[in-house]
């Protein structure tokens, strides 16, 4: 199974962030030690620092937070109000995602067929755009 990674830009600061899609099989978190063995996840990665590697050798950036359940992340996203940023660490401010980001994410995986599978509200505020 290969990995399934792509960019987003913040387009307040320009930040780039590395998304990775998780799927049933795949393996993630700190040296890529854990099996998914349950819903579809997404790490995210600060990619203007740091090192990671994902299990191909490509780098990935830095780690940010934990790996999230994809379809919690897609329904945020449908659901957001205009102006919504979807935090991805709870503590460090500059990790977020900003509506840009937010529908190059949303495109990403609608091209990747990732969304047909999950259950997820009608788009309104930020997706709806």
């Amino acid at each position: 199974m290969s990995e399934i990674t792509f960019k987003v830009t913040n387009s307040e600061d320009g930040r780039p962030t590395t998304v990775r899609i998780v799927e049933m099989g795949q393996y993630y978190g700190r040296g890529h030690c854990l099996l998914n063995e349950g819903p579809t996840l997404v790490e995210f990665y600060d990619a203007s620092q740091g090192q990671v590697k994902d299990t191909e050798g490509n780098v990935l950036g830095c780690t940010i937070g934990r790996p999230l359940v994809l379809a919690d992340v897609l329904e945020e996203i449908y659901t957001a109000p205009d102006g919504h940023k979807l935090k991805l660490h709870p503590t460090v401010a500059k990790w977020y995602l900003d509506g840009g980001a937010m529908v190059e994410l949303m495109n990403h995986v609608t091209q990747l067929d990732l969304i047909e599978e999950l259950p997820i509200p009608q788009p309104t505020g930020i997706a709806a755009q």
